[in-house]
């Protein structure tokens, strides 16, 4: 649509301005409805960065607070076609896409937590890798998005299904801590996450979503989301970050 080639443009003029033929009104009421929406609703991750903070989750909170700053930074420049910071949309997308994955990422090691740290560590920063490989092969395409956030998924799953066919019940009891979450809490995240997920899909016709309304209402829900997800689990007995 536009956007990828709008922002596949603009990506190349890294200290230029921004071509002239597309500067928007930033007080026309669409230009200032359209910052609203898709600017402000990232706000809805504040109680997130404020929860795990409470609980002593310094770096995913950091990771939280870069998400949304990020995201708020890329959509101004969006929605009026403006630099910020030396930087272009394209570039703040770039960094948008990162902390959001590297955020969903932390909210896998932070709810199945690896008992051992040795291996935590070593997963966390593969998967940082790989995320960073995938940004820079192709940073407007949702599957190179959509990679990392799974890849520490399925690296666990077929672990766990090695270690279950191995029948090694030792080393599968030394694998993961006990989840201890609270069912409702949860019940609320995976419904919140769930609408969420139908509003970022629809989203993803930008053409088609006026004033960015289904991207504001998936910052919106996944906001909530994961406040809920992360008050969902007991304190763990040690921190697995």
């Amino acid at each position: 649509g536009n956007f990828t080639r709008r922002h596949k443009e603009t990506d190349r003029m890294v200290f230029g301005p921004m071509p002239t033929g597309e500067r928007i009104d930033p007080f026309h009421p669409e230009s200032i409805m359209k910052v609203l929406i898709t600017v402000w609703t990232n706000l809805f991750m504040a109680p997130l960065v404020w929860r795990l903070w409470q609980r002593k989750l310094y770096s995913e909170a950091i990771v939280s607070g870069a998400t949304m700053g990020t995201s708020m930074l890329y959509h101004v420049g969006d929605s009026l076609n403006a630099r910020l910071l030396y930087m272009n949309p394209g570039q703040w997308h770039r960094l948008d896409t990162l902390f959001t994955i590297l955020i969903f990422q932390s909210m896998f090691f932070f709810i199945v937590a690896l008992k051992d740290r040795g291996r935590r560590e070593i997963l966390r920063w593969t998967s940082l890798i790989f995320a960073l490989v995938c940004q820079e092969a192709n940073p407007w395409n949702v599957v190179f998005t959509i990679l990392p956030i799974t890849f520490p998924i399925v690296i666990i799953a077929i672990y766990g299904l090695a270690i279950r066919l191995g029948n090694k019940k030792d080393e599968q009891e030394r694998l993961l801590e006990e989840p201890n979450m609270n069912k409702t809490s949860l019940a609320v995240a995976l419904t919140l996450g769930a609408i969420s997920l139908v509003f970022f899909v629809r989203g993803l016709d930008e053409d088609n979503d006026y004033l960015r309304l289904n991207h504001g209402l998936w910052h919106f829900f996944v906001g909530i989301a994961s406040f809920y997800l992360v008050s969902a689990k007991g304190i763990p007995k040690e921190h697995p970050s």
